[in-house]
Parts: C-alpha cells; sequence; structure tokens
C-alpha cells in the first residue's frame, strides 16, 4: 500500500509518532464510517468540544460548511484507498468560530492489509491562515488601489527586477517608451533606465534609503512629445527592515508644469514691467502689509529714506498712509472697489517736500475678491511747481488789470468830459482850451499804459 506509514512493520515507529503528535497537535482516531473513537486535549481544547460530547460522533461536528462535497469525496476516495490525505481545512468550534488546521489522515492497515480505522493530526494554523488571507487581502486593496490611479507605478527588486506594476503602468510603458512592448515590462522599464541619463543612480540613492524625487520629461513615442512627470523613487522594507526594493511612482504633471512655465514667464514679465516703469509700485495687502515693491520703489526708498527692508518699508508706508488723512481715505476706498487718484506732498526726513500724483487701484482674485490694492506714485513735482507758478503769474496779472482798469478809467473819463464840453449845442470851452487839456490827459493816459506795461511784463518773466 503506496503511501500508507502504519503498518505492522513500523508498529514501534508508529506508537513513538503518535505520542510527540499528543503533545504538539490535535490527535484524533476514527473506525471506518468516520466515527470518532479518540481525541486529545488539544483537539478538545482548540474544538470546545469534551471528549465526551465527541466520542461515538462524526466529524460533522466541526464541519464548517467553507468546502464543498466534492472537498470531502475527494478526502475519502484518497484514505480509502490506503494513501495519506493531507490538506488544510476549516473547521467550526462550539462557540461558532472558525479555524483552520493543517490536517494529516493516515489510513491504518492491519497485517492482512485491512483498513482499520484512521489517524488524523491537526495542526492549529489559524493564526497564519488568518495572516495569509488578511496579506491577500491586503494585497487585492493594494493592487486595486494601485490600479485605480491614473499615476504609473512599479517595483524593482535591488537586483533590477520588476516585482509588480499596475494598470496604468502597463499603458504607459506602451505609450510612452516602447510601443512594441508586449508584455515584457521589465525589458521596457530597464531600456528606459539605461537610456536616462543617472536614472539608475537616483534608483541606487532610493536603495541606501533615500527618497529621491525629481521631474522629467518623457517623450512619447506616437507624437515625440515631451511630457513631464514627476518621478518619486521609495525604498521598501520589509519585517526586518531590510530593504527588498524601491518603489517607483510617476505623475503625470503636465500641464500643471506648463502653466508653472507659463507663470514663470508672466512673472518675469511682471517683474521687468514693474522695474522698467519710472513710478514707483507697491502692492498692498487690506492690512497694509507690503506684498510687492518694484525696483525704482527700494532704490527711492533707500536714497531718501535709508530703509533697505521690508519691515522698514512697511513701517513708512503705515506712516504715509496713518498721517495723511487723505491718502488713507484713497486706499479705504480702493478696498471698497474705487479706483483713487490724488495729488499731494510727500515729505522727506530732510523736509523737502515731493508733490506725488498717487493712484490706487482696487486688486481682486480669480473670484473677484478684492486682496489688495495697487498704489503707482508718479514723481509730478516739477509739473506741479510750474502750474504754481502760472498760478501765481495768472494770479498778478489779474491783480494788474485791475488796477489798471482803475489807473486808466480816470484820464478816459476826464477825455469823455472835455467832448461833451466842446461839442454841447453852445460849446462851454474854447478850441484851445480843449487841445490843451486833451493833450495833457492824452499824455498821462500814455504814462499809465507804459506803466502798466512794464509791470505785466515783469510780472510774467
Amino acid at each position: 500500500m503506496e503511501g500508507s506509514m502504519f503498518t505492522p512493520e513500523n508498529t514501534h515507529l508508529n506508537v513513538r509518532f503518535v505520542e510527540a503528535a499528543l503533545h504538539a497537535s490535535m490527535v484524533s482516531r476514527s473506525d471506518r464510517s468516520g466515527n470518532i473513537t479518540y481525541v486529545n486535549r488539544n483537539f478538545e481544547k482548540v474544538s470546545g468540544y469534551s471528549r465526551e460530547e465527541l466520542v461515538g460522533q462524526t466529524y460533522a461536528m466541526v464541519n464548517s460548511g467553507v468546502h464543498p462535497p466534492t472537498f470531502w469525496e475527494e478526502m475519502w476516495h484518497t484514505i480509502n484507498h490506503g494513501n495519506i490525505w493531507h490538506k488544510e481545512v476549516c473547521n467550526r468550534a462550539r462557540d461558532g468560530v472558525l479555524y483552520w488546521v493543517d490536517a494529516f489522515v493516515y489510513p491504518y492497515l492491519n497485517e492482512d492489509g485491512e483498513l482499520i480505522e484512521f489517524f488524523s493530526i491537526h495542526t492549529d494554523i489559524t493564526q497564519s491562515k488568518h495572516q495569509q488571507q488578511a496579506l491577500a487581502k491586503s494585497n487585492i486593496f493594494l493592487q486595486a488601489i494601485l490600479n485605480s490611479t491614473n499615476d504609473i507605478y512599479f517595483l524593482l527588486s535591488p537586483d533590477r527586477k520588476l516585482l509588480n506594476i499596475n494598470d496604468a503602468g502597463k499603458r504607459n510603458l506602451t505609450e510612452f517608451w516602447n510601443k512594441k512592448v508586449g508584455e515584457d515590462y521589465e525589458t521596457a522599464i530597464v531600456n528606459a533606465y539605461d537610456s536616462s541619463m543617472g536614472a539608475w543612480n537616483d534608483f541606487n540613492r532610493a536603495l541606501m534609503g533615500e527618497i529621491v524625487e525629481l521631474e522629467v520629461e518623457l517623450v512619447r513615442t506616437a507624437d515625440n512629445e515631451k511630457i513631464w512627470h514627476h518621478v518619486r523613487q521609495v525604498a521598501v522594507y520589509d519585517e526586518h527592515g531590510l530593504i527588498v526594493g524601491v518603489s517607483i511612482v510617476l505623475s503625470n504633471i503636465h500641464d500643471r508644469k506648463l502653466q508653472e512655465l507659463r507663470l514663470q514667464e508672466s512673472e518675469m514679465l511682471y517683474r521687468a514691467i514693474l522695474n522698467s516703469m519710472n513710478d514707483i509700485y507697491f502692492l498692498l495687502s487690506p492690512q497694509l502689509k507690503l506684498l510687492r515693491v518694484n525696483q525704482l520703489g527700494l532704490k527711492l526708498l533707500e536714497q531718501h529714506w535709508g530703509i533697505t527692508t521690508v519691515q522698514e518699508i512697511e513701517q513708512q508706508i503705515r506712516g504715509l498712509f496713518e498721517l495723511q488723512p487723505a491718502t488713507r481715505e484713497a486706499v479705504a476706498r480702493a478696498l471698497k472697489g474705487e479706483e483713487i487718484a490724488l495729488e499731494t506732498k510727500i515729505v522727506r526726513p530732510d523736509g523737502t517736500a515731493v508733490w506725488c500724483w498717487i493712484n490706487n487701484l482696487p486688486v481682486y482674485d480669480d473670484d473677484r475678491n478684492i486682496i489688495g490694492v495697487s498704489v503707482v506714485l508718479t514723481n509730478i513735482h516739477t509739473r506741479k511747481m510750474q502750474e504754481l507758478e502760472i498760478e501765481a503769474k495768472n494770479q498778478a496779472l489779474t491783480e494788474i488789470a485791475w488796477s489798471q482798469s482803475h489807473e486808466m478809467r480816470r484820464p478816459v473819463a476826464s477825455i469823455l468830459g472835455l467832448l461833451q464840453l466842446r461839442l454841447a449845442q453852445v460849446p462851454m470851452i474854447s478850441h484851445d482850451e480843449f487841445m490843451t487839456h486833451l493833450n495833457t490827459m492824452t499824455n498821462e493816459l500814455d504814462l499809465i499804459i507804459r506803466k502798466n506795461v512794464e509791470r505785466t511784463y515783469r510780472t510774467s518773466q
């Protein structure tokens, strides 16, 4: 009977074996019909049934119902033919809890080769089985998570063997590295690393425990377009803390990277425009915190105020807006959405006052929320002083004209009076007297006009 170990020829060995098994395993015996004739203490302990409850019953007492009928049919076929049956079996204890055993069923034959009974030796593997099931479940969940992402994921062993790869990795390997990759993903990955300068150095750094992150451009084979990816390589450890591989994740960041590059270009252009301005520009938060200032602003603040730090600039700006009500009100109105411009004097530390035109504009975010005030200061001192000078001259000329009108009115009135005396129906003045007085009045008027012309000329200079 090939496969049977319980024969009369090795009875002594059988006894020694059973004695050892009694202390380490769950041991039971049954007759040819499967009725239990003996159980040891371990069997009682694990199953929860006493010996008295089990003896005379079949193993249906602990049947969990997990295994299909064909499972047990195969067992009976094996042992009834005198062969050892070995399987992992799920049983149910008296309290309803399932437990797993590594089961060996040995047919016992008498000296005539007849089947007499069966010996069963079970090793409790519930804990390891649960660990296996948890691990399998965890692996299923992990693979499901990996396959649900569009990121490329693969795991390489220290000797550069592919241990795992997700569905996105399989799809993208074909798209980016080799359109004929087929199922040979390991070769495709190794070739990609071989063709990328420094890639294996990064891999080896990760094998040393370093987290390696970088942004790279992968060339898509279909159109040779370069697609930006973020690559993260992290060492994978076993339960003993030993590195068993490197986890590599590639995330498509192409759109974000293009936006970032455009933003950088926009920022450079923005700075170039600001720094080419002949005006002082700064951006304030609603709390008057300095968010941005251009180079001219920094230069003039340092030149005239000796200010070099952001804190000093903020302090000076706060002082400017707190000491001048009009400026403070303009910023407050700009924070409410108005565009406010005003002309004002800014007094430097040396006491000199400079006329400036200040334009206050509200700054919005993408949701049209006001996040600050853009302030532009234009030096209009020369123009303002010219305006004030012209205004003063115009005022002086107005006063001269006013006085001229009064001075010239007297000789003109005298001339008009002479004319009335001469032209009366009965002349009241002789021709000679008229001419003498007319000459006198005309000379007086001429003198007044020349004096006023001279005064006007001096005022206009």
